[in-house]
């Protein structure tokens, strides 16, 4: 298993993107997230992507439409937390996944993330590069003290994903983990 490094680069507004050694994570604008949803190569089309052939995965889309969504078109100013990043393959420049906050941080300074990859670029190491790169992200803001991940205790190569990056299991019930990354003060 792999665990990639990042470099943060480009924070302007509306194209805020994080390099990994294999990846650009890029943050969407309201626009380009609906285009994201509606499928069809829509967004590839409008960023000059090529055609990946792209699932939209239906639970991740129906939390988008009842939470993100309707957060964004309120408050595009914390699009870091109501948006969600596209995980770029730098040389194919195909849409690998996608990752994001639940939601901007609670009082405590918890943020929820969630992540997604496209089932043939999955055990491929990439999930491991984009969590350890973002969360990098995350922890280097004011307000975020805490990353929480929560996953299914049948999805393993989530868990791996988050133990690669020193997420530690913080509770567990009859069917999810949830887990924890502290920052280091």
């Amino acid at each position: 298993m792999r665990c990639g490094v990042s470099r943060l680069a480009n924070e302007k507004a509306n194209s805020m993107t994080i390099e990994t050694p294999r990846l650009t994570l890029r943050l969407l604008t309201l626009t380009q997230a609906e285009l994201y949803f509606l499928g069809n190569n829509l967004l590839e089309q409008a960023l000059h992507l090529p055609d990946g052939n792209r699932i939209v995965d239906t639970h991740f889309k129906d939390v988008a439409e009842k939470i993100f969504l309707p957060n964004l078109r309120k408050d595009e100013t914390n699009a870091v937390f109501y948006s969600f990043f596209i995980l770029v393959e730098t040389t194919s420049l195909k849409i690998v996944g996608e990752i994001g906050c639940h939601s901007k941080p609670i009082e405590t300074g918890e943020v929820e993330i969630g992540y997604s990859t496209q089932a043939h670029f999955q055990n491929k190491g990439y999930m491991s590069e984009a969590v350890g790169s973002f969360a990098k992200f995350l922890l280097s803001l004011d307000n975020v003290k805490t990353i929480i991940a929560e996953t299914e205790k049948s999805n393993i190569p989530s868990q791996k994903v988050l133990i690669c990056n020193n997420f530690i299991k913080d509770n567990e019930t009859t069917e999810n983990i949830t887990w924890k990354l502290n920052k280091i003060i």
